[in-house]
């Protein structure tokens, strides 16, 4: 918390407790809407993303394209990143 935020939060402490409980209503309110999730929005994908999606989904369906686990791939650039440690030149 930042040096405002606190001493906003410390003489948010020293109100009668009917002005916190207003307080922190508004501070919902306000809140609130930033953490619902954004309906969803309409937008248009240009032909060559659309293309491009369509080509890798049919990698994926006809096995052109290898899919890895989250594991898999961790393990792989854990493995990279061991291995340009060890190398001298790189």
């Amino acid at each position: 918390m930042n040096v405002t935020a606190e001493k906003l939060f410390k003489e948010a402490l020293t109100l009668p407790l009917p002005e916190i409980l207003d307080l922190m209503d508004r501070l919902e309110e306000h809140v609130e809407p930033l953490l619902t999730p954004p309906q969803e929005q309409e937008f248009e994908m240009s032909p060559e993303w659309d293309a491009e999606i369509k080509r890798r989904l049919e990698d994926i369906e006809s096995g052109r394209a290898k899919l890895i686990s989250c594991d898999e791939f961790f393990a792989s650039l854990r493995a990279e990143e061991s291995d340009d440690e060890s190398d001298p030149v790189g």
